[in-house]
């Protein structure tokens, strides 16, 4: 008959039957073994400690947000986010059931983070109906948008690239014509 002595951590008999306890995984054996003294001891093997999650390495901590991702426990989920100033999709970083690896770290797909517009945007500058920028009436240039300078994270979009045509200094310049690059008009005036 085998001795049985306190079971170690991860194990419970349960009608007759060994299983692992909750917060360990996998299927629990038992196995008789005699030493040279024709002793009989239990030995149990099967159970695992589960462990949380580890998050991924964040490549670019301006434009993800994995704060809450930092300990999530075997079977839940956490949520990737952009952070502000950019936006997009939040896929599911998922932590396995029965996980028993303190090592693992969860696999992620990149998601689309894009930088957005400036609220309110500055003067100059006008939404051109498709999610960009466009330079307002009276105003010339190529709009240039971003949401971090290198490795400095901004908590605001920034814009610029269009500027007021003043290069002649014209006085009393009525503009009649307000498509994005093109200026029409009169001057009054001396230049």
């Amino acid at each position: 008959m085998c001795e049985i002595t306190s079971p170690p951590e991860g194990y419970e008999l349960v009608a007759g039957q060994w299983r692992c306890t909750e917060g360990y995984a996998g299927a629990a054996t038992a196995t008789c073994v005699a030493d040279e003294a024709c002793r009989s001891s239990l030995q149990l093997a099967g159970c695992r400690k589960l462990h949380s999650c580890l998050p991924p390495e964040n490549p670019d901590p301006c434009k993800y947000d994995l704060s809450g991702c930092g300990d999530v426990a075997p079977g839940g989920f956490c949520r990737l986010r952009c952070r502000t100033p950019f936006a997009g999709g939040s896929p599911k970083l998922i932590c396995p059931a029965g996980n028993t690896d303190p090592t693992y770290q969860m696999k992620w797909t990149e998601p689309y983070c894009f930088c957005t517009n400036p609220d309110p945007v500055p003067l100059g500058f006008e939404e051109d109906g498709q999610g960009g920028l466009r330079c307002s009436g009276g105003f010339v240039g190529a709009p240039q948008l971003r949401c971090q300078q290198g490795t400095t994270c901004l908590a605001q979009s920034e814009v610029w690239g269009c500027v007021s045509p003043d290069v002649c200094h014209i006085k009393d310049f009525l503009d009649e014509d307000d498509r994005p690059g093109r200026i029409t008009g009169k001057a009054r005036g001396r230049i």
